[in-house]
């Protein structure tokens, strides 16, 4: 990128910038801080990487983007509208009643350029999974980003859409971390911790991206690089309230101070989780997981039953968990693994169990253990035996 097409970006990221101030100051209200340190990101997105039309805003193959942090709608709104989408004037009545720029995006409002609404955080990555499953049915291999906040990425179905995204192998989705370790209580380090988030994300099948996400220059190189038949992720290493020095790096401007820390009662015993494979699935689980690990709650012990089937069949055909260790450990999980069916090997890694990490067992079974005619069948995996069957099989009372 040669020097004038790098200055062409900057003004356009800074003039951004006044936009997204000039309309929060007159709405009265909004957020300021995540919509400043994303103007970068927005500028290389809609005036270099992005294909798409502000004159035709539902030009077929246009690449969506998908705001999943959609209080900082802001930055959405002031970048669509220099980049043509809406005349500027209307940046003045963001908030307003009855207006189209409401403080979340909305489709219902009508206003070009929304791909989808956003509102509840942690949404707009499953959003990007059924558009992406869709543009498959009909072979359209557009480009579909979602711009996440580093405090959402707690939530647990970002995780379960993580899966999903590299299980269904979506790899025209590139998801964007704003990380600007923040968040509406704090650092996201005292609320919970996200570290090591590349490990977490590659356990995850995603192929990770990093660079200063208020460089422009990093952003279009990096942007530039992306390649492979993966998913991709970038993490935007931001700072809050960018272009401001009075505000920058301060979660104030987001929204209210933290709460006290809860008391704990200092009780030692022991925990244990039984999960089901299957049931891992489920992004509430990784969501946890998280949280147990940032509270350091050393005395859960998880045990996965890993028989590798569920209600539909093999998880594998259903959605993939491999490389599950690896996704533990990228949570902050010691990770522990043996022969659930076999008691030696059982009492054996109890036994060993030690440390100041939470403890997960990947316990690989056999579905239906003990019954030679149903082992390994899903299809047992919700029905009851019947008189004839627990006569057939020689089981006594």
């Amino acid at each position: 990128m040669d020097e004038k097409e790098l200055k062409r970006l900057e003004d356009i990221a800074a003039t951004i910038r006044r936009d997204i101030i000039n309309s929060l100051c007159e709405a009265g209200s909004g957020h300021i801080g995540g919509s400043l340190d994303l103007a970068d990101i927005f500028t290389v997105l809609y005036f270099h990487t992005m294909k798409h039309d502000p004159k035709n805003p539902q030009m077929p193959d246009r690449d969506k983007l998908i705001l999943s942090i959609g209080h900082t709608a802001p930055v959405l709104y002031a970048t669509l509208a220099n980049a043509g989408y809406f005349p500027k004037e209307e940046l003045m009545t963001l908030r307003k009643i009855g207006g189209r720029l409401q403080g979340h995006p909305s489709l219902a409002s009508g206003l070009p350029g929304v791909e989808s609404a956003s509102g509840s955080l942690g949404q707009g990555l499953s959003i990007c999974v059924g558009m992406a499953l869709s543009d498959k049915v009909d072979g359209c291999d557009r480009k579909i980003f979602c711009v996440c906040g580093d405090g959402e990425i707690q939530e647990g179905e970002v995780w379960e859409a993580a899966m999903s995204v590299a299980h269904h192998k979506l790899s025209n989705i590139i998801a964007i971390v704003d990380r600007n370790r923040l968040q509406i209580d704090g650092p996201n380090e005292n609320v919970m911790g996200l570290e090591p988030l590349r490990e977490k994300w590659s356990s995850f099948g995603w192929d990770v991206y990093e660079c200063n996400g208020n460089s422009i220059e990093e952003l279009v190189h990096t942007f530039d690089s992306m390649a492979g038949d993966k998913p991709k992720v970038l993490i935007a290493n931001t700072t809050m309230g960018k272009g401001v020095a009075e505000i920058e790096g301060d979660y104030k401007w987001h929204g209210k101070a933290p709460s006290k820390e809860d008391k704990v009662d200092g009780c030692d015993r022991k925990i244990f989780c039984v999960c089901g494979d299957g049931e891992i699935q489920e992004g509430e689980v990784w969501e946890a997981a998280m949280s147990v690990a940032h509270h350091k709650l050393s005395n859960i012990i998880a045990i996965v039953d890993r028989n590798r089937l569920q209600i539909d069949g093999p998880n594998e055909n259903v959605m993939g968990l491999e490389p599950l260790r690896e996704k533990w450990s990228s949570f902050g999980w010691d990770v522990y693994e043996c022969n659930g069916n076999s008691i030696e090997e059982l009492v054996h890694t109890f036994d060993s169990m030690a440390g100041d990490k939470p403890k997960v067992l990947i316990a690989n079974t056999t579905m239906g253990k003990g019954v030679a005619e149903i082992e390994g069948d899903y299809k047992w995996h919700g029905k009851a035996p019947s008189k004839e069957d627990k006569e057939r099989w020689n089981i006594n009372e």
